[in-house]
């Protein structure tokens, strides 16, 4: 297989990514929308760090229900009203 200019840029592109500091590295992502900082990230690793109630705030009511079953709704707002 022969060793094309794209295979070379690529390499390249790699060894100079890695020389960077951690500053350059800080300038850069700063420079990125956060949607494309956080690409390739698993969900998990998305709110590392967070609060949960952070994490929630971001959505509305109905949207943190999703998912839940009404008993369980139910349950969980008859530990409130006693």
């Amino acid at each position: 297989m022969t060793y094309t200019m794209e295979d070379f840029q690529r390499e390249f592109k790699e060894d100079f990514l890695k020389s960077l500091s951690k500053e350059d590295i800080d300038k850069i992502m700063k420079g990125l929308k956060p949607e494309d900082r956080l690409k390739g990230l698993k969900p998990e690793d998305r709110v590392k760090g967070l609060k949960p109630e952070e994490v929630f705030e971001q959505f509305k009511p109905e949207e943190r229900l999703k998912g839940l079953k009404p008993e369980e709704i139910e349950a969980y707002l008859k530990k409130f009203k006693r």
